[in-house]
């Protein structure tokens, strides 16, 4: 008898291409983190990807999702049903930044910066950066949230096919202390649709070889089964869906919408005015914008307190206020489009109450510039500048860097008033 080749003894796998999306790696960072490293990465604007537990895409699920997503158009489609994916669709979902500039277009500075500062010549592992983090060693915080953001990065919002950080997203180290100020969500389902359309270019060629697919399949998964009515068991509408899909849920749901094997549709959808995303959360506190990313608040702090206060201080004062705020931990689900049904007067007395809830906050703040105020004019000039030096010395050892001072002249000092903050935080429904 002849032999047989060794390969055709061996049935040839299907390959379901997957992505490096690494739920269980990730979640493991996640739990792994240190309180104190939590409130560094909420400093800087991201602590809602703190939410994520652990929530698992059933791979066959996600094949199959993938394949409704119009990349073109950024819409869903199913049984002549649209549901279009936007940027505001995933600030509802994972709650990062929205809006704002778009990441830099040449990240070789970025990538520069970032090798300089870990001392390494070429990309590391993302491996490298999650196990930093776990361990105990010291880290200051900004070298926590740049460990922190390229695992996110890497292993969730926008994986690929690498074991190494892509350097397309590399340019927001230019500025680390302004990554808030880059528009995530646009950038995050943007990668997701470009890597859904190779992928699919991809398949057209080598069929069922299937190549890896790209994206965070997570919130493409959640805001799937977000529109399928499961009818008294859907689950509820807390914005961001971060904090409701978690665990095993997506693969318990999505098992619920399963016809047949790989198959999925087996319930009807529900019309978007009657999902999550059509409530608006009407939120008297936001917590992945803390106050100590304000910079205007953080001006004034230097301005009424007379030097440049040590960041660590601010950051202190701005989170003793979040902290404590009335309406830290307030939020209220409605639809919006209901309150159409209310009279005008009614309208408007909504809108002043809401008005109001969000000035509580406001003149708090207020009242925390004005302290300051009075407790600089009551200190003695002469002690005043003598002590300057000493808290631009404390400033300079709290950032680990020697940042030009803002000294306080005598012609900024002739106007004794405290300038409020704007108060334009609210628009009125009209």
């Amino acid at each position: 008898m002849s032999k047989q080749p060794k390969n055709q003894n061996v049935k040839n796998k299907k390959n379901d291409g997957f992505t490096r999306f690494s739920v269980t790696y990730y979640s493991t960072v996640i739990e792994g983190l240190s309180e104190q490293r939590k409130e560094v990465i909420k400093s800087y604007g991201f602590g809602s990807l703190l939410n994520f537990d652990k929530c698992f895409v059933p791979k066959k699920f996600a094949l199959w999702v993938v394949k409704l997503l119009n990349y073109k158009s950024g819409d869903i489609i199913v049984n002549n049903q649209v549901m279009s994916f936007t940027p505001e669709i995933v600030h509802n979902i994972l709650d990062i930044p929205l809006n704002g500039d778009p990441f830099p277009h040449d990240p070789t500075a970025g990538k520069e910066w970032l090798l300089n500062k870990f001392g390494k010549t070429s990309l590391p592992p993302v491996k490298y950066f999650g196990n930093k983090l776990l361990s105990e060693e010291y880290m200051p915080d900004e070298d926590v949230f740049v460990c922190f953001i390229l695992v996110s990065l890497s292993c969730f919002l926008c994986p690929n096919s690498s074991l190494t950080p892509s350097v397309k997203y590399l340019g927001i180290f230019e500025d680390v202390k302004n990554c808030h100020k880059y528009n995530w969500c646009k950038f995050v389902l943007e990668w997701l649709f470009e890597h859904i359309k190779n992928f699919c270019k991809s398949v057209a060629v080598l069929g069922k070889n299937k190549p890896s697919i790209g994206g965070c399949l997570y919130m493409l998964a959640v805001f799937y089964l977000d529109c399928v009515n499961f009818g008294s068991r859907q689950l509820p509408p807390a914005i961001p869906r971060t904090l409701v899909w978690k665990r095993n849920l997506i693969t318990k749901y999505s098992e619920l919408d399963e016809s047949s094997d790989g198959v999925y549709g087996l319930r009807p959808l529900l019309d978007l005015t009657r999902t999550c995303y059509s409530k608006h959360s009407v939120s008297m506190h936001n917590g992945s914008s803390s106050l100590c990313l304000n910079n205007e608040f953080n001006r004034q702090l230097d301005v009424n307190s007379g030097c440049n206060l040590p960041d660590s201080l601010k950051l202190k004062i701005c989170k003793l206020l979040d902290d404590n705020s009335i309406n830290s931990s307030l939020s209220v689900q409605m639809n919006v489009s209901s309150l159409s049904a209310l009279s005008d007067e009614m309208r408007a007395s909504f809108s002043v109450l809401l008005e109001h809830a969000y000035a509580v906050d406001l003149r708090t703040q207020n009242v925390i510039l004005k302290l300051l105020k009075l407790l600089c004019d009551a200190v003695p000039n002469d002690f005043t500048n003598n002590t300057q030096a000493d808290v631009r010395a404390t400033q300079s050892v709290s950032n680990g860097e020697n940042p030009p001072s803002r000294h306080m002249s005598e012609d900024n000092n002739e106007d004794n008033a405290v300038p409020d903050l704007p108060s334009h935080r609210y628009t009125p429904l009209s």
